[in-house]
């Protein structure tokens, strides 16, 4: 029978009928909808032996506000049904000779609600399915909470296939590449082992006694940690772009959000901006700035120029 919209049965398979007929009629409504607000289930009154699992799909019709789907499986009557087949005989009989439909209506009542427990309980176990049927999407909090990486801050979530790369016991700064790279949408590099002046505290210091120089104490507050930063250069990319990666704007919060939810507050990185401009207009008359969108001399063949930021603040900063 020819559907509304042309709309036909999926192979003849239940969950995926009732599937695509929730999903187009949840594209005309904004709230999340269930198999009880859209069809109606009934059994098939026959003793064959299906070939199919949904027989037939009708559309709204006058007198009705809803699809009416005949189901063979997972039903009550039927050759596949729960009930015994003598229940079956005598529906059937009851049709033929009397036109009496009224014990069927009855039974199909539960046959309904069955059929519609059994589907959401399908539903429920499929998250993909949730996805179109639902508002609300738990796919992108369920994958990182898996992983152990949910976070309050919505705005601070990664991508679904950026989890694994937080997820791990040892990360590597390849990683922190390939996160950079979807998270921000551009050529990210990053140089390992670049280092950073370290100041020792007031309590570590002590004085020359019995101690080897070299081994426990040293001269002075500061010393040069080869271990505890590294460099992380973006782009080339357009100048319109450069304001956002400077500090204190959007871009900037989310990479320094990003590299130190990866490497911890313990490691600071500094940032390398690689700017492409047009070759024209570098001219220092008061409308530019050295060092954000003007600078001095040629930028090369490739009319790049390098802003180097020393040593990024992140979010655990005071």
């Amino acid at each position: 029978m020819a559907l509304e919209n042309k709309m036909r049965l999926v192979g003849g398979r239940f969950y995926q009928n009732v599937r695509r007929l929730l999903k187009r009629c949840r594209q005309r409504e904004e709230t999340a909808i269930t198999p009880d607000d859209v069809v109606q289930f009934s059994s098939v009154l026959t003793l064959d032996a299906p070939e199919r699992e949904v027989e037939s799909l009708l559309p709204p019709q006058e007198g009705y506000e809803q699809y009416r789907m005949a189901v063979h499986h997972f039903g009550l009557l039927g050759t596949l049904g729960a009930l015994p087949l003598r229940y079956t005989e005598w529906l059937i009989d009851r049709r033929y000779r009397y036109g009496d439909e009224s014990a069927q209506a009855f039974i199909d009542i539960f046959t309904h609600r069955l059929l519609s427990l059994r589907f959401q309980a399908w539903q429920k176990y499929r998250l993909y399915i949730n996805s179109e049927l639902q508002t609300h999407r738990a796919l992108p909090a369920v994958i990182p909470a898996v992983a152990g990486q949910l976070m309050a801050d919505t705005t601070q979530r990664s991508h679904p296939a950026c989890v694994g790369l937080l997820a791990t016991p040892v990360r590597s700064m390849v990683n922190l590449q390939h996160l950079l790279q979807r998270e921000l949408g551009m050529a990210v590099n990053i140089q390992p082992f670049k280092g950073r002046w370290q100041y020792a505290e007031q309590a570590h210091c002590c004085c020359l006694g019995r101690s080897l120089l070299g081994d426990n104490p040293m001269l002075g507050h500061a010393y040069w940690d080869i271990q505890s930063g590294f460099h992380v250069q973006l782009g080339p990319f357009a100048a319109r772009q450069r304001a956002a990666f400077m500090p204190g704007n959007e871009q900037y919060r989310k990479l320094t959000q990003w590299v130190w939810q990866f490497a911890g507050p313990l490691l600071s990185f500094s940032l390398e901006l690689l700017v492409q401009h047009s070759g024209q207009g570098n001219v220092l008359n008061g409308s530019r700035q050295l060092g954000w969108d003007g600078c001095l001399g040629n930028t090369g063949e490739n009319n790049i120029q390098r802003i180097y930021l020393a040593e990024c603040t992140g979010p655990y900063a005071s």
